[in-house]
């Protein structure tokens, strides 16, 4: 049985959906809900864990999935396809944010490998890169 890889338009598809998902989740799980809410209300939501650790996932999404985007694209319109690494960024970036949200928070920080591979995979775009743009 083989993995069903992701070319670089598919990974950049996926990125782009999961980057949607973290910030609906955020705008219809927490803040819309609160509009209105008194500043009492609104100071415990902040204080909670589940708002801090959804917050802080969908932050670091959003930084990662930017720059992997348009890495992603960038080489998709150039037929430039890098299957392994374009794979590993779409699931680990997804997958980061969605440890990190629905995880219970525990000694170790279940959502680390996830970060940890996600560099892996950038680093593994880099020769395709570098090759599109030194050609």
């Amino acid at each position: 049985m083989s993995v069903p890889l992701l070319n670089c338009g598919t990974a950049a598809a996926t990125i782009f959906v999961g980057n949607l998902v973290a910030k609906a989740y955020m705008s219809f799980g927490f803040r819309a809900p609160n509009i209105g809410a008194s500043k009492q209300k609104k100071l415990e939501l902040e204080n909670s864990t589940a708002f801090k650790e959804a917050r802080a996932a969908q932050l670091n999404e959003t930084e990662w999935a930017a720059t992997l985007f348009a890495a992603l694209l960038f080489l998709h319109s150039k037929g430039i396809d890098a299957p392994v690494a374009s794979t590993l960024v779409a699931a680990t970036n997804v997958m980061y944010w969605v440890v990190r949200t629905f995880v219970p928070v525990s000694s170790f920080p279940v959502y680390a490998p996830f970060a940890v591979l996600r560099y892996v995979g950038s680093f593994m775009l880099v020769p395709a890169l570098w090759g599109a743009v030194s050609a």
